[in-house]
C-alpha cells in the first residue's frame, strides 16, 4: 500500500510531546475517521536512532492484534526531515494518567477484576509478539503504564514499540541497555543477555503498580534502584487482593530468568482462561448456517403442546412434610446436646476458677508466715487468749490470725490471775524472770501484738527490734480483716 500524503489528514489538536516530536490528534479526510500520528524529526537523530525508528515502523506494520495499537499509515516529509506515523486513536488515554488520577483522589489500587482484564489483554498481545508467524519473537522492552492505552470501551492497547527488537529465534539473546529503569529486569540492569522473559518482568511490575499505585522497586538514584532490582525484594501486595493474583505477581518478579514464567504459562492460568472465555469476541462465535425458508402447512407450524407439570399427590406431600419434621427434630436434639455440653464446660470452668482463687489466697497467707483458715466474708474475727510458752520466750499473737492459731488454742486456758496466790506470789518473787500481765496494751510491746502480750526480760529486746513496724501499719493492723 503506497504511503499517504499530508493532504490526506487534518490536524485537530496536540495530545502530547516528547524528546523527538509531538503526538497529534488528526482526522482522515476521505472518511472522517479520528486517528493520531506521531510526528518525529529524524533529521536530528543518530544512525542508531534512525534504525530504531525504522524498526518501530516495520514492527507496527507487522503486528495485527485487537490489543495492540494499530498502525495505519506513514507520511515522510523529506523537506523538513519529519516522519509521521499514523496510528489508532485511543480515547481512554494511558494507564499512567489513570494511576495518577487515583493517587490524587486517594482511591487506592484498581479493582481486581480490572487488573485481571488488563493482565489478560496484555498477555494476549505479548503472545503475538513472542510468537511471530515468520519465526523468532519481538521484544517490546519498554512495557510500562505510559505505553498501555485504553479505547472508548476500556479495552487495553499495547503501544510504543520504539524500543522493540526482533530476535531471530527463541534462543536469541539481546544485550542493548534500553527501557525505563523502574521496569527493567535484573538481567537488563546487570547488562547481561536477556530474552522474552525480560518482558514478563516488566509485565509483573506493571500489574504490581496497578494494585499499589507505585512501582515495586523505588530508590533515590539509579544505582540504588539497580541494587534493589537485583535483590528482588519488594513489599507484598495488599491482602485485599486474592492469593492467585499475589502469587502470580511474585512469579513474574522472580529474579532468576530461568524460573520466571513465559507468556504461555501465564495464559494457562485458570483466571486468565476465565477472562478469555468472558472476552471472547462475538465474531469468533460460530453462527448456525443460514437455511432457506421452507413452506409448511399451518398445522405443521403449530407449536407442540407442552407436557403439563405433574402435581404431587397427597401422600407424597405428607411424606415430604414428615421428612421435614424429622429433620427439624434431629436438629433440635443436636442443639440441646450442644447446649448441655456448654453448660458442663461452663460449670467446670467456674469450679477451676474457684479452686485457683482458694489456692492463691492460701499462698498469699503462707508468704506472710500465717496459716489462715478461710471463712466467708461475714464471719467476724475472734480473738483467742495467748498460749504461754517457756518462761524464757515472748509470744505475740497477731490479731490478723486470731481465728486460726493451732489446735492448742482451742483448749481452755487459765489466766495468770486465776493461779493460786502462792504460786502467783512465788512467780512475782523471782527477780530473774519478772512477768507482767496487763489487760491493756503494753507500750513496750511491738506493733501488732494486740491486747495480749507477755513481755519477758532481756530476751524480748531483740524480738521487739525484729518486729518494729511503722506507726501507720500499726493502725491498719488494729482493724479486723474481712476474709473472702
Amino acid at each position: 500500500m503506497p504511503a499517504g500524503t499530508l493532504d490526506d489528514y487534518e490536524v485537530l489538536n496536540t495530545i502530547g510531546s516528547g524528546s523527538y516530536g509531538t503526538c497529534k490528534k488528526i482526522k482522515r479526510v476521505r472518511d472522517g475517521k479520528i486517528l493520531v500520528w506521531k510526528e518525529i524529526a529524524y533529521g536530528i537523530m543518530s544512525e542508531d536512532e534512525r534504525r530504531m525508528l525504522v524498526s518501530e515502523v516495520n514492527v507496527l506494520r507487522e503486528l495485527r492484534h485487537e490489543h495492540i495499537v494499530r498502525y495505519h499509515d506513514r507520511v515522510q516529509d523529506k523537506t523538513t526531515s519529519t516522519l509521521f506515523i499514523v496510528m489508532e486513536y485511543c480515547e481512554g488515554g494511558d494507564l499512567a494518567k489513570r494511576i495518577d488520577r487515583r493517587k490524587k483522589r486517594r482511591q487506592g489500587g484498581f479493582d481486581e477484576p480490572f487488573v485481571w482484564r488488563v493482565l489478560y489483554q496484555l498477555a494476549s498481545a505479548l503472545s503475538l509478539c513472542h510468537h511471530r508467524k515468520q519465526g523468532g519473537s519481538i521484544l517490546h522492552r519498554d512495557i510500562k503504564p505510559a505505553n498501555v492505552f485504553l479505547d472508548d470501551k476500556e479495552n487495553i492497547k499495547l503501544g510504543d514499540f520504539g524500543l522493540a527488537r526482533i530476535l531471530g529465534h527463541d534462543t536469541s539473546m539481546a544485550k542493548t541497555f534500553v527501557g525505563t529503569p523502574y521496569y527493567m529486569s535484573p538481567e537488563q540492569v546487570l547488562h547481561d543477555r536477556y530474552n522474552d522473559k525480560s518482558d514478563m518482568w516488566s509485565l509483573g511490575c506493571l500489574v504490581y503498580e496497578l494494585c499499589s499505585l507505585r512501582p515495586p522497586f523505588q530508590a533515590a538514584n539509579q544505582k540504588l534502584l539497580a541494587l534493589k532490582i537485583r535483590e528482588g525484594r519488594f513489599q507484598p501486595l495488599p491482602s485485599t487482593y486474592s492469593s492467585d493474583l499475589r502469587s502470580l505477581v511474585e512469579q513474574l518478579l522472580t529474579v532468576e530468568a530461568q524460573e520466571r514464567p513465559n507468556i504461555d504459562t501465564i495464559l494457562a492460568h485458570p483466571q486468565l482462561k476465565r477472562q478469555q472465555q468472558m472476552q471472547q469476541p462475538a465474531a469468533d462465535v460460530q453462527q448456525p448456517p443460514h437455511r432457506p425458508a421452507i413452506k409448511r402447512k399451518a398445522s405443521d407450524l403449530q407449536a407442540p403442546a407442552k407436557e403439563p407439570v405433574r402435581a404431587m399427590s397427597s401422600e407424597e406431600r405428607q411424606a415430604a412434610l414428615d421428612q421435614r419434621e424429622l429433620d427439624l427434630q434431629v436438629r433440635a436434639a443436636e442443639l440441646k446436646a450442644w447446649e448441655a455440653r456448654l453448660k458442663i464446660q461452663e460449670a467446670e470452668a467456674e469450679d477451676k476458677l474457684r479452686r485457683a482463687e482458694t489456692i492463691l489466697r492460701q499462698q498469699r497467707a503462707e508468704s506472710h508466715g500465717q496459716l489462715q483458715v478461710l471463712k466467708p466474708r461475714a464471719s467476724p474475727p475472734v480473738a483467742h487468749a495467748p498460749a504461754f510458752g517457756d518462761a524464757g520466750f515472748d509470744i505475740f499473737v497477731d490479731e490478723d490470725c486470731r481465728e486460726a492459731q493451732n489446735a492448742d488454742l482451742k483448749k481452755p486456758r487459765r489466766a495468770l490471775s486465776a493461779l493460786d496466790p502462792g504460786k502467783a506470789g512465788g512467780l512475782k518473787a523471782k527477780a530473774a524472770r519478772n512477768f507482767l500481765v496487763q489487760g491493756k496494751e503494753n507500750a513496750s510491746a511491738p506493733p501488732g501484738a494486740g491486747k495480749f502480750a507477755v513481755l519477758g526480760g532481756q530476751e524480748n529486746a531483740g524480738l521487739q527490734a525484729k518486729h518494729k513496724q511503722p506507726q501507720g501499719l500499726v493502725e491498719r493492723q488494729r482493724k479486723p480483716l474481712a476474709f473472702r
